[in-house]
């Protein structure tokens, strides 16, 4: 997939699945998208066969024939002119339609649309922001042609290490679907430049001079960006960050993939470690997706992974990490693995806004799975703490001490200063790191609640690595603060110290009996005689369970992420009727699980989805089993 420059980035980051979308997601859902726009714009198109600025239009979807100039452009370059000396204008306007046709789209010095960029600063050679729309009614999209069903998704590469291939910096109101953003090179910026001893590591770092070949550096930056929606997008193999993205308001990525970029997948301190400058608001949310193996380089060929490295190496490796930031975090049926540092690192959340982790599976990142700060709500979740899942990955750099980083504690939580609560229910939690669960912070008044979770432990990698053979992981450890620590029908198992004398209605000394205890091929759905069933707390409001069945199912609420459902029997097909049978009326859909009246009541809903004229985003289509299904040992790039 890429190869990469190599010039040393000007900073290190200062920091020491896919399920079934739940009935009522729409409710999570901040920008929505909904039915056709009616102000009066412009559409244009892109295809591969089409023509530059002085031959077509770009306002009929039709080949260039040489004679016509009713025919669309050859590239989303024309659209946004790529330039560094002479600052360039865009040639659609605010609230267009640009639709890019199947194809492969060149995006830097030497493609169509490039004439005002030189090849000595070729990574200045980037389009400009996309032009916002002036309302979300009248917002500016660019969609992949076959964006309702994104069947087919037009790839847009950078070269030349052109700094981004889309551009939102100061854009709003803005709608982004079906695009693949990558480049065609297997490398990553200053790669390992710290130095490794780890046995057959490989080092591919970038060229740092020109010429830089088919490498970008990032997917996606948008600083001080407004509503945006982006959908159905995948961005992969960059060198550098997936997307760099701060003081953002109101976003949704819906389905979006940020896969095997060098540094980190999502790297929100764009202001290098200002308390301000990168702090977001509104809502910000993580509907569907996959965050994963951000820290290792993609093999451009047939993206596989190779060369992980982390911040021993010099290198980075967050899934998603911010600076300090405010805003509403979401991240509903998002799946989170194999990135070399944290997985989900929201532990600079200010506590202005709140953090919401529901129907989440996070697993094998080398160092937490889930930092959560401020007020906050865990539920419905599988959350896997095998963080030393990448010891001995074919060609891996990470040393030992980059596993289990900041002890590997596989659930880390800030409860700030104030009287913030953070509640954690319905979740199926272990790993092998120092504890299950850590917390610290919390003033009077503050929280932290525990209700339903099936927590298991094993042995403590890195205690044993350290000579402590034998030390199990801890069950919760609580590092100072005044935080009060409810525990409610919690199962404990396998556990040092486990609290199973404090609070009520907890279980120890039972294993929990899951279908697949195995980390490789984990399946958290509870055996039949299971002690996790029926022993939860009742809490009316959840009504789903990880998978999205229902809950509940029998006498109780069952503890843990899955609720086991009843065995069915396949009716046996009727025979065949010359009579049709009536139409079905379509169901009424459940409505949206309200915020659960515990101790730590759940974070305020999102605002109301703006009207709009898409129609609905796709459904979200995974296994319905939650297993966890390792992919093959990557390669080493040629």
């Amino acid at each position: 997939m890429t190869t990469y420059k190599t010039a040393i980035p000007a900073r290190r980051h200062p920091r020491i699945r896919m399920l079934p979308l739940p009935l009522g997601i729409a409710a999570a859902l901040p920008l929505a998208i909904a039915s056709p726009l009616s102000f009066a714009a412009n559409t244009y198109y892109v295809r591969s066969d089409g023509g530059d600025a002085t031959q077509c239009t770009g306002l009929v979807d039709a080949a260039y024939d040489g004679k016509s100039r009713n025919c669309a452009w050859s590239s989303p370059n024309i659209a946004f002119p790529l330039g560094q000396t002479t600052p360039t204008t865009p040639l659609i306007a605010g609230g267009d339609t640009l639709i890019i046709s199947p194809g492969s789209y060149k995006i830097g010095v030497g493609a169509p649309g490039t004439a005002n960029c030189s090849p000595s600063w070729s990574y200045d050679c980037y389009p400009p922001p996309i032009p916002s729309g002036a309302t979300w009614d009248t917002r500016t999209r660019i969609l992949g042609k076959d964006w309702t069903t994104c069947s087919t998704k037009p790839e847009l590469w950078a070269s030349g290490r052109a700094d981004r291939v889309l551009n939102l910096t100061g854009s709003q109101n803005v709608e982004v679907q079906c695009l693949d953003l990558t480049d065609h090179a297997s490398c990553a910026y200053a790669h390992n430049h710290s130095g490794t001893t780890t046995p057959g590591a490989v080092t591919a770092a970038c060229p740092a001079n020109p010429p830089f070949g088919d490498i970008g550096a990032d997917g996606i930056v948008a600083v001080g960006a407004g509503k945006t929606f982006i959908g159905n997008v995948d961005v992969h193999g960059f060198p550098h960050n997936g997307v760099s993205a701060g003081k953002l308001t109101d976003w949704t990525l819906y389905n979006v993939r940020i896969l095997g970029n060098g540094w980190a997948g999502w790297d929100g301190d764009v202001a290098y470690g200002s308390q301000t400058g990168s702090s977001n608001s509104g809502t910000i949310a993580f509907i569907g997706g996959e965050i994963a193996w951000n820290g290792c380089i993609e093999n451009y060929v047939d993206h596989t992974y190779f060369g992980c490295w982390g911040q021993l190496e010099g290198g980075y490796g967050d899934g998603l990490g911010t600076g300090r930031t405010g805003g509403n975090w979401i991240f509903q049926g998002t799946k989170v693995h194999h990135n070399t540092s944290d997985g989900i690192d929201l532990l600079y959340a200010n506590g202005t806004g709140s953090v919401t982790v529901r129907q989440v599976l996070s697993y094998a990142n080398a160092g937490n799975q889930v930092k959560v700060a401020g007020p906050g709500l865990i539920e419905n979740s599988v959350i896997i703490g095998n963080c030393n899942a990448l010891l001995g990955y074919p060609t891996s750099a990470l040393e030992s001490d980059d596993l289990c980083r900041a002890l590997g504690n596989t659930v880390s939580i800030d409860l700030l200063t104030g009287a913030n609560m953070v509640t954690m229910r319905f979740n199926t939690i272990t790993g092998l790191g120092d504890c299950e669960v850590i917390s610290g912070g919390g003033g009077a008044g503050s929280a932290l609640v525990l209700q339903n979770n099936a927590i298991s432990g094993d042995l403590d990698w890195r205690a044993n690595l350290q000579g402590n053979t034998g030390e199990l992981t801890c069950a919760y450890y609580q590092d100072g603060g005044a935080a009060q620590v409810i525990f409610q029908n919690n199962l404990f198992w396998n556990l040092k110290s486990p609290p199973c004398s404090v609070g009520t209605g907890n279980i120890c000394g039972k294993p929990p009996l899951f279908v697949d205890g195995n980390y490789k091929t984990f399946n958290p759905t509870p055996q039949q005689n299971s002690p996790l069933i029926d022993a939860g707390l009742s809490i009316p409001s959840v009504t789903q369970d990880y998978t999205g069945n229902p809950r509940v199912y029998g006498a109780g609420p069952d503890i843990g992420a899955v609720e086991l459902q009843p065995a069915t029997t396949p009716s046996p097909t009727p025979a065949p009727t010359p009579v049709p049978p009536a139409p079905t009326p379509a169901p009424t859909p459940a409505p949206s699980p309200s915020p659960s009246p515990t101790p730590s009541p759940a974070p305020p809903p999102p605002p109301p989805p703006p009207p709009s004229t898409s129609p609905p985003p796709l459904p979200i289509t995974t296994p319905n089993s939650p297993a966890v299904k390792l992919p093959p040992p990557p390669h080493p790039a040629p």
